[in-house]
């Protein structure tokens, strides 16, 4: 009988620890985790989503240009489908490394579910306040693509200006370090036409 009684108090005991700890931590773990998951996850769908606007007005263009230059349809057919292929093969890397299993792979997290990367630049405060937003901009596979996308859109001349909302204020796609970047290319922008660069008439958002 004691022994019962032993195995059915540890079993009460361990239940009863459950059941109270739920109402504790799991909330607080969830909110903290959706979070967290949500800025990674709007980071990813946003630079993918640039991908696919380059992949989708890059075969604009190229029907626009075909039809209007027969002249050059010798040579547009090659040119434009290396650079159309590229993109594709591009745009295909980029699903799969920002697939939600990549980007919630065991390597970037602990089991506890906090990141296993550096967030931050180096040489920064270390008493600092950490936020969500930086933890996703640092994440390896978000600063990879981030790199990839602005590239990218150096070279379609992108405009960058869109990613701001009503009040100036980014939606998240540029890394830190990059304000000065971004006020030389709105002080040329404001000498030039409202268009992307030669060559590229589709691609000005």
């Amino acid at each position: 009988d004691i022994n019962r009684l032993k195995s059915l108090h540890s079993k009460t005991g361990y239940i009863d620890g459950i059941t109270s700890a739920k109402s504790t931590s799991v909330q607080a773990g969830f909110d903290e985790g959706f979070t967290l998951g949500a800025n990674i996850g709007s980071r990813a769908g946003q630079l993918l989503g640039i991908i696919e606007g380059l992949v989708a007005a890059f075969g604009l263009q190229s029907i626009s240009t075909s039809s209007s230059s027969p002249s050059s349809s010798s040579s547009f057919p090659s040119q434009h489908g290396e650079e159309a292929r590229r993109l594709e093969l591009l745009l295909n890397e980029a699903r799969r490394e920002l697939d939600v299993r990549s980007a919630f792979a065991k390597e970037w997290f602990c089991e506890d579910g906090t990141w296993d990367y550096p967030v931050g630049e180096e040489g920064g405060n270390d008493g600092e306040e950490v936020l969500f937003p930086d933890v996703a901009a640092s994440h390896p596979l978000i600063k990879k693509w981030d790199a990839i996308v602005r590239r990218e859109g150096e070279r379609f001349g992108l405009d960058w200006n869109v990613l701001r909302d009503e009040d100036g204020v980014d939606r998240g796609h540029h890394e830190h370090g990059h304000e000065e970047e971004d006020e030389s290319n709105r002080r040329a922008n404001q000498n030039q036409p409202a268009v992307a660069n030669k060559g590229n008439q589709a691609l000005a958002w």
